[in-house]
């Protein structure tokens, strides 16, 4: 039995029990060679391993007990085994080191073994004393990096600021740029001259007053003096842009951010980030004109497109857009629409103004004392009164309002569980609430949609919608459909129906991604949210007839909903004014 002589917890390497090696112990400060090269030198000679006759101490404090001895030119030092430089002092030297004890003597073999085998314990030898025994010691691995073989030579292939561009590129851009400066008469640019600016950037041209503000607050300028910005104060801020910024994306984001916060920027976008740029849009897109004197509509205009933004892009619903969730979206080659297209109304993704026609009328009609707040009584009248009454309870509940991870609601939350579930109601909504109701109303296809009416009836918040939670809302929509004297069919048969439609994974729960994967969310939801379009769906033969645009594009369901809607109004506008004269 070896005597531990130490704190320590004795381990072999791969050995199933959890003992330790007896020599990951420190090495001694006064250890030299002169043992090591005597001891070696009689093994030589009498072919024998080292081994004390008896149990006594050595007579000579150099021989300290279970040390191996190290070459002169090696420092001495504690050893790391799991260290490669270590393991290799071991490899390198085949060395003999006697542990003596008040025990019978253990003579541990180190053998010279390549550091690529596999460590294999071996069997302990007896010697010919029948007091000493000899151990090999199990050989080391070297110390393996966590990418090793092949994948230390894969190129990088992930850049989350965009694949860095060469110094030249971007020197030939800027010198592009400086062109630009030194064409001009003061060799000055002023703000509405920098769409030139922004197509050589490869931005969107309506970027313009963003790239002018951003200029501005690297040289610490007031933007709202307009003043006029040299190629040195651009200088500035190019430098900062490149440095990290790579890609489109990336440098919209970082432009729109230090436009609005100043240095040294964001790596996401927030709401009000947006406004430099749709405001410069009214001002100065060709098919806005109109709307130029109309002031009192250009927040409202802004406020629709900021949300329709954000209800396409923003996937993770944090209410800050990434440079990821950018690329992935069409929002910046819709950007670039807008330098080819006069009309707006022909670009139906974000700035339709035919869409923010249709919107605000909506909003007009439910908000009887026109304060831009909506109540939960005047929500129930919304397409009169379709809604369940669960419903508006969830749509004026924090499950489907959107906070950025700093800002904390008021409301008290519950963070154990998984899902946005807050436990206080909310009394009023605004306008951005109401326009996102709106799109997931009229449009239960979008994935945005999905997740929203999803949120609603996950009651909750575990990720799921249960057979409880359905029944409940579906009770809720039967006393809806009795009260207008209606007829419908009961849960039981109803839920039947819904599982066939969806198939989910587990037949007992629905999930998202079962929603999603089914291609049928729409009617699913129906079922729960709005009566009359359940009643429609459920006497219908299928699904509605696709209608297309011009070439393949099909329109969405709140494409087609706008354009019926927006005819209305028109017509109801015309009869109106027929009417006064």
């Amino acid at each position: 039995m070896i005597n531990n002589g130490g704190n320590y917890s004795p381990r072999w390497r791969d050995d199933p029990t959890d003992e330790a090696s007896p020599l990951s112990r420190t090495l001694p400060s006064n250890t030299n060679n002169t043992f090591f090269n005597n001891r070696l030198n009689n093994n030589s000679n009498n072919e024998q391993p080292i081994s004390s006759s008896s149990p006594s101490t050595p007579k000579s404090n150099n021989n300290r007990v279970g040390t191996p001895i190290l070459p002169a030119s090696t420092p001495l030092k504690k050893l790391n085994f799991d260290n490669y430089e270590d393991s290799a002092i071991l490899n390198d030297t085949s060395v003999f080191a006697t542990i003596h004890t008040s025990e019978p003597v253990i003579t541990i073999d180190l053998k010279t073994t390549s550091p690529l085998s596999k460590p294999t314990p071996s069997r302990s030898t007896t010697t010919s004393s029948s007091s000493s025994t000899t151990t090999h010691l199990p050989p080391l691995l070297p110390y393996h990096s966590k990418i090793a073989g092949k994948l230390s030579n894969v190129p990088r292939f992930h850049f989350p600021s965009g694949k860095p561009i060469s110094k030249a590129e971007n020197d030939a851009t800027l010198t592009k740029i400086e062109a630009i400066f030194l064409a001009r008469p003061q060799q000055v640019l002023r703000p509405r001259d920098f769409d030139e600016v922004c197509r050589k950037m490869s931005l969107p041209v309506y970027t313009k007053r963003a790239v002018y503000e951003a200029v501005c607050q690297c040289s610490r300028l007031t933007a709202t003096d307009n003043p006029d910005v040299t190629f040195n104060q651009f200088v500035v801020f190019w430098n900062e842009l490149i440095q990290k910024n790579h890609d489109e994306a990336s440098r919209f984001i970082y432009t729109l951010a230090v436009a609005k916060a100043g240095l040294p920027g964001r790596t996401y976008l927030e709401k009000e980030d947006f406004h430099s740029i749709l405001y410069d849009l009214i001002s100065t897109y060709p098919g806005l004109n109109f709307l130029i004197d109309s002031t009192l509509f250009h927040a409202r205009y802004v406020e629709v497109v900021v949300v329709r933004i954000f209800w396409n892009v923003n996937r993770s619903w944090s209410g800050r857009i990434t440079a990821h969730e950018l690329r992935k979206s069409n929002f910046l080659q819709t950007m670039h629409l807008l330098e080819e297209i006069d009309d707006i109304n022909k670009i139906t993704d974000y700035f339709s103004y035919e869409h923010f026609y249709v919107t605000y009328c909506k909003f007009w009609e439910l908000d009887y004392d026109h304060d831009m707040i909506i109540s939960r009584e005047d929500m129930k009248n919304h397409c009169d009164g379709a809604l369940t009454n669960m419903i508006v309870d969830r749509i004026f509940s924090n499950a489907v309002n959107r906070y950025p991870s700093t800002k904390k609601p008021t409301t008290t939350t519950t963070p154990s569980r998984r899902g946005p579930v807050r436990e206080e109601k909310i009394e009023t909504i605004g306008f951005e609430e109401f326009v996102a109701f709106l799109l997931a109303e009229e449009d239960k296809r979008h994935p945005t949609s999905i997740e929203y009416w999803f949120r609603c009836i996950d009651l909750d918040g575990d990720g799921i919608i249960s057979m409880y939670e359905m029944e409940l809302f579906y009770n809720d929509m039967i006393e809806k459909i009795h009260a207008k004297s209606y007829e419908t069919l009961e849960f039981s048969d109803v839920v039947n129906q819904l599982y066939d439609l969806v198939s989910p994974e587990d037949p007992k729960t629905i999930t998202l991604r079962d929603l999603k994967r089914c291609g049928l969310a729409h009617r699913f939801f129906n079922t729960f949210v709005n009566y009359l379009k359940y009643l429609e769906q459920e006497s219908a033969d299928g699904e509605r007839a696709t209608v297309k645009m011009n070439g393949d594009k099909e329109l969405s369901d709140w494409e087609k909903f706008c354009a019926v809607e927006y005819e209305i109004l028109l017509t109801e506008t015309e009869d109106e004014e027929n009417h006064d004269t």
